[in-house]
């Protein structure tokens, strides 16, 4: 059972669209991030310490960023394992967008109070783990965007669209009127026969 809801996760994120693949992509490499380095050194006593983004002066922003982006990863990952939607497709991408955009503003909030404490203990330095959690939020706040701009102009379509029948009868008429056989030559008149 387990083997055929694996099966069945791994076919439903592959039928994905690329947009949507990147965008969960730069969620995942952020929630992972978190738990990399961000900063290390030696500290005051000589002793070399190494924090992740739950220690040091950014503990809580970088719990903020992990619930953050760990919510527009369960946003993703629940209903591919045959779980209930967690919100309705219409406001999916508007949450997406603003958690996101919160994501990346406070990693780039992190990297500056991490900046600070680096310039006061000059031993310190900071490391990868903050920068690929700013690349991870930033990228899928670009995506989540992308989404957010896809969704808006699908609605814009359907808000001035007729259905599909009769958008195909329209196109079709509209091809037969561009097609329309050659004018004949103008008919000759006595007005534009006379020379002076």
């Amino acid at each position: 059972m387990l083997k055929f809801m694996i099966r069945k996760s791994i076919k439903n994120m592959a039928a994905l669209d690329m947009e949507e693949q990147i965008l969960n992509l730069g969620s995942f490499i952020s929630v992972v991030s978190v738990f990399l380095p961000w900063v290390g050194g030696e500290w005051l006593g000589g002793e070399t310490v190494t924090y992740s983004g739950f220690k040091f002066y950014t503990g809580y922003l970088g719990i903020t960023i992990f619930l953050l982006q760990a919510f527009v990863l369960l946003l993703f990952v629940v209903p591919i394992s045959g779980g209930p939607q967690l919100l309705r497709k219409s406001k999916k991408d508007i949450v997406r967008l603003i958690i996101t955009c919160q994501a990346t503003i406070l990693s780039i909030a992190a990297l500056s109070v991490i900046t600070r404490a680096t310039l006061e203990f000059t031993r310190m330095q900071i490391r990868f783990g903050i920068y690929l959690t700013i690349i991870g939020c930033l990228v899928s706040s670009l995506y989540s965007y992308l989404r957010f701009q896809d969704h808006r102009k699908k609605d814009v379509r359907e808000m001035f669209h007729y259905p599909d029948t009769k958008d195909n009868n329209i196109k079709n008429e509209s091809v037969e009127i561009m097609n329309h056989p050659p004018q004949s030559e103008p008919e000759k008149h006595s007005i534009h026969s006379q020379s002076i």
